[in-house]
């Protein structure tokens, strides 16, 4: 593997943006933000192709647009509509690339993708900095849009509105497990209050019966997030010992209305795999499709730039060739290899949907 390892990361990415282009439109026409996410959601839909790429749109300043390798934390930057197009879906047809985008102020936007046939992960809240950092909060399995549509459309509506974090029990509905900021509620005037709002229906005893179950089954951690302050987590065995914790540390700190509180839960189930088998870890497999992706990326550059070469040949040195040939061997033998690990992972994940084990996925690693 050493030889091909010797391009660079500038030239992979170049190749791998190489693409055929098609027209154009002048303008992007965004939709009106007081529009519902639903609407907002529908913009190009069926033209999401990559289950592990998403998108951020700078609507500020210059208009710069980022695209994200979600297992990745770094970021390839380019500079118009049409390199994004490319970048991410390798088609410069807009309608196409922009399966997914919403402007909000203070510079926050979605990350989401469809990955068939598990339904669509929303992947987490981006705020851009002025520096182009991206911090994303993770995020739960929905099993549609109109289903978040449902849920989240005030939230989205809202400059500074209420915040979700969506998880999913069996059956695919839906509830909420993180509280809302309390300048944006009248009825939560106190800190305290919020967490009487972690999930939806208080009164729903099928909501209650799961959380109850998760909590005899699973050691739950309750995540704790202070508007520019630190995280903090706490390992705890039930809901009510997380808020009563969660309200003491709000008190102790001084904390007005003004300062934002999210609250994550987080559970891991083992996956049921078929006899024979060692039960493994769903975020351990979902990391590892993650990271068969990447590295098929990285494998699909890396062969372009020797084909390139191959191509070229009289611009190139012997040895440079001749270089480029083992590597075109050694490459298409690692990606036969990734694609049984590949194939592998995948059958595992279609076991869990198909006993529709009830699993908060996260979407594809970025932190935990």
């Amino acid at each position: 593997m050493r030889p091909f390892h010797a391009l660079s990361l500038t030239l992979l990415l170049t190749l791998s943006c190489v693409t055929r282009e098609t027209k154009v439109p002048s303008k992007v026409k965004l939709e009106p933000k007081e529009k519902t996410i639903r609407s907002v959601l529908g913009l190009g839909y069926d033209g999401l192709k990559h289950q592990s790429r998403g998108l951020c749109i700078d609507l500020q300043g210059e208009r710069e647009v980022h695209t994200k390798t979600l297992v990745e934390f770094g970021w390839q930057r380019v500079k118009t509509h049409r390199e994004l197009a490319k970048a991410i879906y390798g088609d410069t047809d807009l309608n196409h690339a922009f399966g997914l985008m919403a402007e909000r102020k203070k510079r926050d936007f979605i990350l989401a993708a469809p990955i068939e046939p598990y339904g669509v992960y929303f992947l987490g809240r981006a705020q851009v900095s002025l520096k182009s950092t991206l911090l994303i909060e993770p995020t739960l399995k929905v099993e549609s849009y109109e289903a978040f549509a449902e849920y989240g459309a005030g939230w989205f509506r809202k400059s500074c509105g209420d915040e979700f974090v969506l998880g999913y029990k069996e059956g695919g509905e839906l509830f909420v497990l993180v509280g809302m900021k309390a300048r944006d509620r009248g009825e939560a005037d106190e800190i305290s209050d919020l967490f009487e709002l972690v999930i939806r229906d208080q009164e729903d005893a099928d909501v209650k019966t799961m959380v109850r179950e998760l909590e005899e089954t699973h050691e739950l951690s309750y995540h704790v997030f202070q508007n520019g302050g630190p995280r903090v987590e706490m390992k705890l065995r039930s809901l009510s010992q997380a808020t009563d914790t969660l309200k003491t540390y709000t008190k102790s700190v001084g904390v007005d209305n003004a300062t934002r509180f999210s609250f994550i839960l987080q559970s891991y189930r083992d996956l049921i795999l078929p006899e024979g088998k060692k039960p493994m870890n769903y975020e351990s497999i979902q990391h590892k499709l993650g990271r068969l992706f990447e590295e098929q990326l990285k494998l699909k550059g890396l062969r372009e730039g020797n084909q390139f070469i191959l191509r070229n040949k009289l611009q190139f040195r012997d040895e440079q060739v001749a270089r480029a040939k083992r590597s075109l061997k050694e490459i298409s033998a690692f990606e036969r290899k990734l694609q049984g690990i590949q194939e592998s992972c995948r059958n595992a994940l279609a076991v869990c949907h198909k006993r529709k084990i009830s699993v908060p996925d996260q979407e594809l690693p970025l932190r935990s």
